[in-house]
């Protein structure tokens, strides 16, 4: 099996694996419990936040866990949101569907205004200036696109939206930039920031919430008061100390991992570009895991399955979309022609160069292949 599709999710560490086992069958104690097998766990569970604090640059007491980061966006945003008439919020039209898709329920609410963005997807930072008023209750934005693979300016963008109002909060989307870019909250006037375990070889269904504490975001989670209230519901123990080693191991090797898919990306760009009639959607300014092509006159679903009748797995966009059309494309303005033909491409350092070479291979032969079957039934 050659597995390509890491944006969507990661293969768990086998460390993290072996941590999460301990915390499941020896170290089981209910964190909230006064005893001292419970009250062991809840330090554990605070040695979490540190490791996660130290690598964005925040305090320990500003990290809170949940479920995934979908539940932190909406928690970001429902949360920070007022009653009041007359608001705004600022977004972007190519923001993964934990973020658009709430805007859009609350689009009767308030008024969505949406960010200028260039052919690659990045952010007009005029726009910013241009869109935040004193009026702006939040503005959202993901650090690195899901799909695109651009990395954000993000201290540009916190910088316009303070200076255009302090009072904003500048919501974060971190899932595809957390242990992958470094991140550093105060230097970006980052308010809140999410993420995701099972992006960085952790596994699903755990995730963390940064809030700066002058923020006063309402709760999401309603009920015995963990996590200061923040989040109630006894905690994801085994989860969050998954986390915590995954968390470690990105970071403190973050700049050979980098090398490494670097030299992937090098190699799958040089041979993509050798196919007839592509446009790569991704540049190399982006993060290096990421290479989104689109091929003309191909179907991506039909290529997809012929990879997959290889063991090959890669995917046509964001798997949270479960196969619709994606959004982003039209955001960015993609030439027609190319919009049926959309691959997303992603890496891991579990992945080798004679992977990414068989891929190429097989890659070239199926495209081929689709083209040829069009032609004649046209």
């Amino acid at each position: 099996m050659i597995y390509l599709d890491n944006a969507a999710t990661t293969r768990v560490r086998d460390e993290v694996i072996d941590i999460m086992v301990k915390y499941l069958k020896e170290n089981y104690g209910n964190p909230s419990s006064l005893y001292d097998f419970g009250y062991s766990v809840s330090k554990d569970i605070n040695s979490c936040r540190e490791v996660i604090a130290k690598y964005i640059n925040c305090k320990a007491e500003e990290v809170f866990f949940n479920s995934c980061a979908t539940e932190g966006n909406n928690t970001a945003i429902f949360g920070a949101i007022s009653t009041a008439k007359g608001k705004n919020v600022v977004s972007t039209e190519i923001e993964h569907s934990s973020v658009f898709n709430v805007y859009k329920f609350l689009k009767e609410k308030k008024e969505i205004r949406f960010l200028k963005l260039d052919e690659f997807g990045y952010i007009d930072i005029e726009s910013v200036k241009n869109l935040v008023d004193e009026n702006t209750e939040i503005v959202s934005i993901a650090y690195v696109h899901n799909e695109l693979g651009i990395i954000q300016d993000v201290e540009s963008i916190g910088k316009a939206i303070k200076e255009k109002n302090k009072k904003c909060i500048f919501h974060v989307d971190s899932a595809q930039a957390f242990g992958k870019v470094n991140i550093d909250v105060k230097k970006s006037k980052i308010d809140i920031l999410t993420l995701s375990g099972h992006k960085i070889h952790a596994q699903k269904g755990i995730g963390a919430i940064y809030v700066n504490k002058n923020i006063n975001l309402r709760p999401f989670v309603l009920g015995g008061g963990q996590e200061k209230d923040f989040r109630s519901g006894t905690e994801n123990v085994a989860g969050i100390m998954g986390l915590k080693v995954a968390t470690e191991f990105m970071y403190e090797n973050l700049e050979n991992r980098r090398k490494h898919l670097e030299n992937l990306r090098d190699i799958l760009i040089s041979g993509i570009s050798k196919i007839e009639n592509h446009k790569f959607l991704t540049t190399k300014d982006g993060v290096p895991n990421i290479v989104t092509v689109a091929f003309e006159n191909i179907r991506s679903e039909v290529l997809l399955h012929f990879l997959e009748s290889e063991k090959i797995y890669i995917s046509t966009g964001s798997a949270c979309s479960k196969g619709k059309k994606s959004r982003t494309f039209d955001g960015i303005g993609l030439d027609n022609k190319y919009n049926d033909g959309v691959v997303r491409i992603s890496l891991s350092e579990f992945n080798t160069e004679e992977e990414i070479t068989i891929f190429i291979e097989k890659l070239e032969k199926y495209v081929n292949e689709i083209r040829m079957i069009m032609k004649r039934g046209r």
